[in-house]
């Protein structure tokens, strides 16, 4: 090692080795002679030939024992036992010679083992045997007191005793979890009482494949009826006695077909769309039903309703044929939809300027779909078109629409949203 390297290694050491001291001399100041002892072995680790060092070590480890010996004393007066017990092991840890001390851990470690004990009956006494048992490891292992351990034995085989016969009574009342938990805790125990718990564990898994099976062909019937919610409920309750099996996706196919129908139901088509997807992605829709009402929703979840709720229309001279030989134009409007007239509104006769209140008719468009408007001016030939302009859905929903010729002639039409629930369409809307 390179001679730098070693003075400056000596140079940590002697450092640590103050700083330990120092620490040792603050609590010695304040009569924490535990601290006191702890920080000086540290210091002599360092610097074990230290005569002073030894000297402070010495004092405050007798210091410690005598501090931690007469804590120990007013903690078994005080029936402390666990400070009796953590006291007493500091000081016989430094100083193992002391035999009246031993003799009083020894006592308290007796007294503590009779506390668990009786902890340990009255737990049994009130039914909690995981609890009594806890109690009787914590006897055990705090005190070898032969009465103790003694006792502990005789009790704990009361504890198994009842918590087996607790078991048979749960078993006999059908509630088979908490039996099998019970004797599950009484196996853990005492590996000899196996047998019982492995006995019962079979029968209990061929009752779970029987009520199963039982549950799931009820699922079947409701399923078959298309009684969706009641399917649903049915294939539930047998996931519930067992995980899996082919109630899973049955019981996710019949949840997702009654999301979707009463989404539907009250015109939720977003929500719908969710359902009869998941009865889709269940792979348990053999029929076709769910992806049938599928494509409906994801149909109307792109289609958007409004109520057509007022007109006006200008028209100048020139818009217009056989101006001059029967006078002002008699206005009407219709909306064509996918090829098809949707709505035709009533005629204003002889006139430039037309409003129109329409009642009770509505416009349901598809996203990104375009719908053609004219302007008409009637004869008995059917009319000429004064106006036609091709109206958005993207227009409908700013609730505005307006169109106008070179001319000057202008048409408007005003929207409203039509919400679910609304008063009943009497319009030739196409359904």
């Amino acid at each position: 090692m390179h001679k730098t390297t070693r003075i400056g290694l000596l140079l940590l050491c002697l450092t640590a080795c103050v700083a330990h001291e120092k620490n040792g001399d603050r609590a010695a100041a304040v009569g924490d002679w535990k601290t006191a002892q702890a920080a000086y072995r540290e210091a002599l680790m360092r610097e074990p030939e230290s005569p002073a060092l030894k000297e402070k070590y010495e004092r405050a480890r007798q210091e410690a024992v005598v501090a931690a010996a007469q804590r120990a004393r007013t903690c078994s007066s005080a029936r402390e036992w666990q400070c009796v017990l953590e006291e007493a092991d500091f000081a016989l840890s430094l100083d193992s010679s002391q035999t009246e001390l031993a003799t009083l851990r020894a006592d308290a470690a007796r007294e503590m083992g009779s506390e668990q004990l009786q902890r340990a009956r009255d737990a049994m006494a009130n039914g909690q045997y995981a609890e009594a048992l806890g109690f009787l490891k914590r006897a055990t292992t705090v005190s070898e007191d032969g009465r103790i351990l003694e006792e502990s034995a005789k009790v704990r085989e009361e504890v198994l005793t009842r918590a087996e016969g607790e078991a048979e009574r749960l078993w006999q009342q059908g509630e088979y979890p908490r039996a099998l938990a019970l004797l599950r805790l009484v196996a853990s125990s005492d590996p000899a009482r196996r047998e019982k718990l492995e006995a019962a564990e079979a029968e209990y898994a061929r009752y779970q494949e029987a009520e199963y099976e039982r549950l799931a062909r009820e699922g079947d019937a409701a399923l078959a009826e298309r009684r969706w919610a009641d399917a649903q409920a049915h294939y539930e309750e047998a996931l519930r006695v067992k995980a899996g099996g082919r109630a899973e996706p049955l019981a996710a196919f019949a949840e997702g077909v009654a999301r979707g129908d009463e989404a539907l139901a009250r015109g939720d088509a977003a929500a719908a769309v969710v359902g009869y997807r998941r009865a889709v992605e269940s792979g348990m829709d053999r029929e076709g039903y769910a992806a049938e009402r599928l494509a409906q929703a994801e149909r109307a979840a792109r289609t958007h309703s409004y109520w057509l709720t007022g007109m006006r229309a200008v028209v100048r001279a020139g818009d217009y044929e056989d101006e001059g030989m029967d006078g002002p134009p008699d206005l009407f409007v219709e909306v064509e939809q996918a090829g098809r007239i949707v709505y035709r509104g009533p005629w204003v006769e002889n006139a430039f300027t037309a409003t129109w209140s329409p009642s009770e008719v509505y416009l349901d468009v598809e996203d990104g779909e375009l719908l053609v408007v004219r302007l008409w001016d009637a004869d008995e030939a059917g009319g000429d078109v004064v106006l036609a302009a091709f109206l958005s859905a993207e227009a409908l929903a700013t609730g505005h629409f307006q169109a106008g010729t070179e001319g000057g002639s202008a048409l408007e039409l005003r929207f409203s949203p039509r919400l679910p629930g609304g008063p009943p369409p009497v319009s030739t809307n196409r359904p």
